[in-house]
């Protein structure tokens, strides 16, 4: 294991940490337990209601787990890791010392930093800001190397920058914004053809506590997403250096995102409507937009990308010529 020119090392806060998808999974645990609680009691007091009895226990234990267990499993496992930043990797370690997993700064497609409270954040290093199989909230990890819920994150985030930019390719070549309107895609229509039928299904339904459910996500995918991608993007400034892309968006509407050059397997120019253009650091096809929900309501895309650009073709020119540069041999 490498072990030379540490730039930063630590370990992740321990005890009880929060989740992104806490703010679902909490109530969601709270009211599956109490239908589950109550199930298995009317299978103790009439054992006889039809059906396996086993089954409203086995939910009391689902329960059990998501209410409580999912933070047990988490601290334990997070008890056990130590984190290492050297100039070329990320290193996690576990208590006992061997390896447990290793990632290469310049060879990941991209590095993600999630915000937490107190300047404290977890970092990703690998596809997209939110990890390609995210288990997190469950006690499971992110399914890619991290480095959870560690302080001062935003310094050692831009540690892992200026690892990426070393040898005098962290020169600015180019920084804007992106277009800061709401656009309609060929796939936004097809959401809000998608969300309109449960809107004209809610008004039919009857069930007035369903109904109003059914119309708010309506309302939301239809219009609320539009609006909130647009001020996300209104947050949000590209950054282009010599050795990676970065994208950076003022909190509370993003994360902090880094696509190493020489990380990105394909770099993708797509047309957007009124000759704007999207830059994309990965691959950019339909079935990546279709697994990628948080970028089709407003999220941050799961693929880096410098979006709706004005000038696409000057900053895509910038981007292959970068890249080649970074890509080439003894460039690094």
């Amino acid at each position: 294991m490498q072990q030379t020119d540490v730039r930063w090392s630590g370990s992740p806060r321990q005890g009880l940490v929060l989740h992104a998808g806490d703010a679902f999974l909490i109530p969601f645990s709270l009211v599956w337990s109490a239908g589950a609680t109550a199930a298995a009691v009317a299978v103790l007091r009439a054992p006889s209601t039809g059906g396996p009895a086993f089954i409203p226990f086995v939910f009391c234990i689902v329960g059990l787990y998501l209410v409580v267990g999912r933070f047990v499993v988490d601290a334990v496992r997070r008890a056990g890791l130590r984190y290492q930043l050297t100039g070329t990797e990320a290193i996690v370690t576990t208590r006992a010392g061997a390896t447990r997993s290793v990632a290469l700064l310049r060879a990941v497609p991209c590095i993600g930093l999630r915000r937490g409270p107190g300047g404290s954040g977890t970092i990703l290093f690998g596809f997209g800001p939110s990890g390609r199989s995210d288990n997190s909230a469950l006690g499971f990890g992110y399914g890619i190397v991290a480095f959870e819920a560690i302080p001062a994150a935003e310094a050692v985030f831009q540690a892992c920058i200026d690892a990426i930019d070393a040898g005098g390719a962290g020169t600015v070549l180019w920084e804007g914004r992106p277009y800061a309107g709401i656009v309609l895609r060929w796939w936004d229509w097809a959401i809000v053809l998608w969300n309109g039928l449960f809107v004209v299904g809610a008004l039919t339904l009857g069930v007035w506590p369903l109904s109003l459910l059914f119309l708010g996500l309506g309302a939301f995918a239809i219009v609320g997403r539009c609006v909130f991608t647009a001020s996300r993007r209104s947050a949000t400034r590209y950054i282009l250096t010599g050795g990676a892309a970065i994208i950076r968006t003022r909190p509370p509407w993003g994360r902090e995102v880094v696509a190493p050059l020489t990380g990105a397997a394909v770099v993708t120019y797509r047309a957007e409507p009124d000759g704007r253009g999207t830059i994309v650091f990965g691959p950019d096809d339909i079935w990546t937009r279709m697994v990628d929900p948080a970028g089709a309501y407003g999220g941050q895309p799961r693929v880096p990308a410098f979006e709706l650009l004005d000038t696409p073709q000057v900053v895509y020119e910038r981007v292959m010529h970068a890249r080649a540069g970074a890509t080439a041999p003894g460039s690094g």
